[in-house]
């Protein structure tokens, strides 16, 4: 990829790195030579590599290339992965690397984190993420209760987030007024893998 904008892409594909030594495996975009702006995208599905020293391997870009810039915003990587990660968001390079507003599942093994929040299944699963995703807007959806992930599937329900002001405690709901449809953070919640059949993919890429 050269200069160009992500937007709104959305990937569970199951990805086979079988290669030894350098490679550019991402979840949406393999090399990024110039100058990219990646937003509102996420990739839930696998990476799986054959080779033990198998380099260039990230969760959205597997290589920024030298010289190159990518912007991240408003992104998350979930899923199952076997292979050891570069970089939880992209691997390669870390210069030029700018990340905002970007998460990922705190059971992927990687070196850097490029400045992306590391969260729990729970995290996912209870509406929190998705709503931090939207900063504010409804790009993001999730049907507290199904959806285990934020989709960009506007038939699913808006994140809203209620914060009890006698108790502080946090509760993300699919109502403005929290009655239901709730989810609150002293709920427990198992931090298992998050299964791919529950993830409804959507996609739409804008270059």
């Amino acid at each position: 990829m050269g200069n160009g904008t992500i937007r709104y892409c959305y990937s569970t594909a199951t990805i086979n790195a079988y290669v030894d030594g350098e490679a550019a495996v991402g979840g949406l975009v393999g090399t990024v030579n110039g100058y990219a702006i990646i937003t509102d995208c996420a990739f839930a599905g696998s990476i799986n590599k054959g080779y033990a020293d198998t380099k260039g391997v990230g969760g959205l870009v597997g290589k920024n290339a030298e010289n190159a810039s990518i912007l991240f915003q408003n992104c998350y990587v979930a899923g199952t992965h076997t292979a050891i990660f570069d970089d939880a968001i992209s691997g390669g390079s870390t210069e030029g690397v700018e990340v905002t507003n970007t998460f990922y599942l705190n059971t992927i093994t990687d070196h850097n984190s490029n400045g992306a929040t590391a969260v729990s299944a729970s995290d996912f699963a209870w509406g929190k993420v998705c709503y931090q995703l939207n900063d504010g807007h409804k790009t993001w959806r999730q049907t507290l209760g199904t959806d285990q992930l934020p989709v960009l599937d506007d038939s699913h329900e808006i994140v809203y987030c209620h914060v009890n002001s006698e108790t502080s405690q946090t509760k993300y709901a699919n109502s403005q007024d929290g009655a239901t449809k709730s989810s609150s953070n002293n709920l427990r919640h198992t931090n298992s893998a998050i299964k791919q059949s529950q993830i409804s993919p959507h996609v739409t890429v804008a270059l």
